[in-house]
């Protein structure tokens, strides 16, 4: 859209056409903050009935290290004798 030029004798439909975005957007600002409302309803109700969850364990505790102590005396012996688990 131009900016109004009140010379121009059309500047009544820009009018028209500014007023109409801007009730537009008042209606989506409307459903955007009713949508939020409702959703922090949800939660609040689902804090509220629902069991709680058990907190999950940082990912840094799942990792497993697994170590592997060899002992032999005199010569080593052949790979074969040195499988793991």
């Amino acid at each position: 859209m131009l900016p109004l030029d009140i010379r121009d004798g059309n500047h009544a439909d820009d009018i028209d056409d500014l007023q109409e975005d801007v009730l537009q957007l008042v209606e989506l600002s409307q459903d955007i903050r009713r949508d939020r409302h409702e959703r922090i309803r949800e939660i609040q109700w689902e804090r509220e009935h629902l069991p709680e969850r058990p907190a999950r364990r940082p990912a840094i505790e799942e990792e497993r290290v697994v170590e592997r102590e060899v002992i032999y005396e005199g010569r080593r012996p052949p790979p074969r004798f040195l499988r793991g688990p």
